[in-house]
């Protein structure tokens, strides 16, 4: 697959800009970004003790 030479711009919702406006807006942008991808680390423990158990009941079946 061959890469544009000229990628386009990518757009940024009206709402996000009004939101970053600013003389902080990429401290404004940075904070929200994080927030928006950052998991909370019981969320995290959650699936991985799920996960756990998944693989549990497997080893159990294949005993």
């Amino acid at each position: 697959m061959k890469r544009d030479p000229n990628p386009k711009p990518i757009a940024i919702p009206p709402e996000l800009a009004e939101r970053c406006e600013g003389t902080d807006q990429f401290e404004k942008f940075d904070r929200m970004f994080r927030n928006v991808i950052s998991v909370p680390k019981a969320q995290i423990d959650k699936q991985d003790a799920k996960w756990k158990r998944a693989q549990a009941k497997e080893r159990q079946k294949q005993s």
